[in-house]
């Protein structure tokens, strides 16, 4: 059995979620493409109402894991603002439901938002505090994935609980670039919650991660979420991809869904499976290629 199998088998027995501090996806080596689901904003509650902006989270929710389920990806995250809006216990305990068809498959990796609450979530997923690197970073949750010859870091951007702003911190910042320093050969994208703006609501120290990443060129790109709506850009030659929202949508005419995501040394390309709300872009294909 190789490392891939026993994570996933392992994974399936437990019937939870896969944590730790890194994980290599194919021991047969780095040349074997890996797929990857990328969700975010989920905004599950325990005791659901009619509905935010006419849309439904948990319904949301469950087609997008039956949908994950049929793609049979190696591994999934899921970007923050896993909570509807104060990260109560019950919003995790419901979600943890939700989430056990797909978890049960295949590894899943949660990170945390601005809706979400660090000790709450911690108490319904207690295998996460263990995790090395969130030991390293304090009161952070990092955790780093490898696969087709790429690196995934997922960094924590939770700052103020149900407050929109977001914030890595310098204890955080300085182990990304001393992790980065030591780590510097591999094609690595960036996971985080918050946008990349200079908003009172986007990510505080965005302006210090650009310039901690303008001589370390091996990070290719950078995934968020927060902004509920779909779309790719640059910053110099960073590819951004902002993922589009499970829970609800406040612009009808942006997806809610999630990026059936391929990674390879080369790039990487995203397809977005839209269940609801804008579908022009369903099914759509973009490549992103690496500047070397």
């Amino acid at each position: 059995m190789n490392r891939r199998d026993f994570l996933v088998r392992s994974a399936a027995a437990a019937g939870v979620m896969m944590t730790s501090s890194h994980y290599l996806f194919g021991a047969e080596g780095k040349e074997k493409p890996f797929r990857l689901a990328l969700l975010s904003d989920t905004h599950i509650p325990e005791n659901p109402p009619d509905g935010w902006n006419g849309y439904e989270p948990i319904p949301n929710f469950e087609k997008v894991v039956a949908h994950v389920i049929q793609a049979r990806p190696d591994a999934a995250v899921i970007n923050g603002d896993v909570a509807r809006l104060k990260g109560t216990v019950g919003d995790y305990r419901k979600f943890k439901e939700l989430l056990k068809p797909m978890s049960d498959k295949l590894p899943v990796f949660i990170n945390l938002g601005n809706h979400d609450h660090r000790n709450n979530f911690y108490e319904v997923f207690p295998e996460v505090k263990n995790d090395k690197h969130t030991q390293d970073v304090a009161k952070k949750h990092v955790t780093v994935i490898e696969g087709g010859g790429c690196r995934l870091i997922i960094l924590d951007s939770l700052f103020h609980v149900n407050d929109g702003a977001g914030l890595l911190g310098k204890n955080q910042r300085t182990w990304l670039e001393n992790f980065l320093d030591q780590e510097s050969t591999i094609p690595t994208i960036l996971v985080l919650h918050h946008t990349l703006g200079d908003g009172d609501y986007d990510l505080l120290d965005s302006d210090r991660l650009f310039k901690l990443l303008a001589a370390r060129k091996q990070v290719k790109a950078i995934v968020f979420g927060h902004s509920h709506r779909y779309g790719y850009s640059k910053h110099e030659d960073i590819h951004l991809i902002n993922l589009p929202a499970i829970g609800y949508v406040f612009d009808h005419k942006q997806p809610i869904g999630w990026l059936d995501t391929t990674l390879h040394k080369n790039g990487m390309s995203l397809t977005l499976d839209a269940v609801a709300a804008g579908k022009s872009q369903h099914r759509k294909q973009v490549d992103l290629k690496w500047l070397r």
